[in-house]
């Protein structure tokens, strides 16, 4: 049978509702314990998976956003500061320029004692304190002979992120199997990165409450956890493939996020990995970071069978089997259309543990009626883990080559 249609298949599963403000907007004069004023997010998911937009996004832009780069009354001159920018766990090594700087100097942030590695008449070389709280500091050199140099707003603390998510989001690619499809079924994926403060967090548990478990999104019985959201002035960010060739994401005030809606072919590299370009905000951290994004290769699903010339019939408690490993997890969407196959009846989502095997619970269905259409994504998940050095979080964009099969109930 050819010609099986997508019907209202929901591809692009990015964008739960975030809430938020952008850096430059919300960056104020102490930011303590605060995710720079953003909103807690709502992460409610609809079925279609298109962005909620209900998150209360109202920032207050009252504060003095602008990094003070002057000299506060003080004998000594302190130009620069590099970088501006660590984790409140402290041991950042920290480049002064200015002067005279005298050998003894000693050097504070907010009053904290820095620990002085060099120095000559003109820069010197200190390990940051620890401190307890987020936010922009007053740096402080002093002479031993009391001739001092200070500025406000120099070095700015991020909360450690050790061990948790600081990027989430998503980068995927969908390819139909079979040769029974319609011929307008093509290609297709998006990407979405999303900067969060740091949060033991996985992008999937937007949508289930751990791995090897099944949910209906407009079933209500799951809430996905709160996660705060944060931009930077800049209102592009790119991602660099390894042959050089940049993708820019856009700034989506609906999405809360960096977002390509739409990717074009060349945009997505299976088993590729991609390098965070740097943003043009004097006032963020330098955010060039290798391997951010690591994709996987197309998974191998051997049942169902959807590559054959006509759809499988499945049941509604349906195995699923494939072959390899190494992914974080594997991702099951399912969208079961209406009986005119015109629009999604239910939709599944079904995150597994990437060990070969899953059946689905029949109870994850709400009704199962024989001949209905049933769609398909299934995809390996895997995450970089990169290092996001000024809070020493991991990124963890989810990056998913799906393989898009159709099939019949039985």
């Amino acid at each position: 049978m050819r010609g099986l249609v997508c019907g209202a298949i929901a591809l692009w599963v990015a964008g739960c509702g975030f809430g938020l403000n952008k850096l430059d907007e919300a960056i104020g004069d102490s930011g303590l314990g605060e995710p720079f004023g953003a909103e807690e997010a709502d992460t409610d998911t609809d079925a279609d998976t298109d962005a909620d937009t209900d998150a209360d996004t109202d920032a207050d832009t009252d504060a003095d956003t602008d990094a003070d780069t002057d000299t506060d009354p003080g004998e000594l001159a302190i130009d620069s500061v590099d970088p501006a920018h660590g984790s409140t766990r402290g041991g950042y090594e920290v480049t002064i320029t200015g002067g005279p700087f005298v050998s003894g100097a000693d050097v504070s942030f907010d009053g904290e004692p820095g620990l002085v590695l060099s120095s000559t008449s003109s820069s010197i070389v200190v390990r940051t304190p620890p401190m307890d709280v987020q936010g922009w500091t007053e740096l402080e050199v002093t002479n031993p002979d009391g001739t001092f140099g200070r500025k406000s707003n120099a070095y700015f603390y991020w909360a450690d992120g050790e061990g948790m998510a600081g990027a989430t989001g998503l980068f995927e690619w969908s390819v139909p199997v079979g040769s029974y499809w319609d011929a307008s079924v093509v290609g297709a994926g998006s990407a979405s990165i999303h900067f969060s403060d740091p949060i033991d967090f996985h992008y999937w548990e937007f949508f289930v409450p751990s791995l090897d478990s099944c949910v209906d999104p407009d079933s209500g019985t799951y809430t996905s956890p709160e996660v705060f959201v944060y931009g930077f002035g800049d209102e592009t960010l790119d991602l660099v493939n390894d042959y050089g060739e940049t993708m820019t994401l856009n700034w989506d005030d609906t999405a809360y996020g960096y977002r390509k809606a739409s990717l074009g072919t060349g945009d997505y590299i299976t088993a590729h990995e991609y390098t965070l370009g740097n943003v043009d905000d004097e006032d963020a951290p330098e955010l060039t970071i290798e391997s951010f994004i690591r994709t996987p290769s197309r998974i191998n699903v051997t049942a169902p069978n959807f590559s054959g010339s006509s759809p499988p019939y499945i049941d509604r408690s349906q195995s699923f089997r494939w072959t390899g490993s190494g992914g974080e997890a594997v991702w099951i969407l399912m969208h079961k259309l209406n009986a005119a196959a015109s629009a999604v009846d239910q939709t599944i989502y079904c995150i597994v543990a990437d060990d070969g095997e899953f059946t689905v619970p029949s109870s994850a269905w709400s009704s199962w009626q024989s001949g209905r259409q049933v769609n398909a994504l299934v995809g390996r998940v895997t995450e970089s883990g990169a290092r996001i050095w000024y809070n020493e979080s991991e990124a963890r964009i989810a990056a998913v080559t799906w393989i898009l099969g159709g099939a019949f109930a039985n």
